[in-house]
């Protein structure tokens, strides 16, 4: 009798440590990794004005895009390769299909860097009060910090 006891007990303790693994580890799973909202929950998410910052080889670049309630953005900013530093304007119209921003230029200071005409998007990946990472058309991710607070 004392050694059924004992298997049940050790039976009992190797169940009981599975299921709160389960509850502790799965538990922590789930709370970093919420549900992105999508279509006009997410559209309103992304209103307002983001700062970004890059560093990627041998470019970088810094500035501000704002992302207004009527679907029209700028961009501000400056894009330093091998040294040389580029002012960098742009206007634009964007939208949220999904999780999906998509965003085209209207107007640029500088067509060679950004023609008019053209297309991007950015596959959102987190986003909340105050920041945003979304992964862009060439793969890179991003981070952006929220500037203004949410309408």
């Amino acid at each position: 009798m004392e050694k059924l006891s004992t298997l049940s007990f050790a039976s009992f303790s190797r169940w009981l440590l599975a299921g709160l693994s389960m509850l502790l580890f799965g538990g922590a799973v789930i709370a970093a990794a919420p549900a992105l909202p999508e279509g006009e929950a997410l559209r309103t998410l992304v209103v307002g004005k983001w700062k970004f910052k890059l560093e990627h080889k041998i470019i970088k670049g810094s500035g501000v895009t704002e992302y207004k309630a009527d679907g029209t953005m700028t961009s501000k900013g400056s894009i330093e390769v091998l040294g040389e530093t580029t002012p960098i304007e742009i206007e634009g119209k964007w939208t949220i299909k999904g999780t999906k921003l998509s965003w085209e230029v209207t107007k640029t200071n500088d067509p060679e860097l950004f023609a008019i005409g053209e297309k991007h998007t950015e596959q959102i990946l987190s986003i909340d009060a105050k920041a945003m990472r979304y992964r862009d058309d060439d793969g890179m991710i991003w981070d952006e910090e929220r500037l203004t607070q949410q309408p």
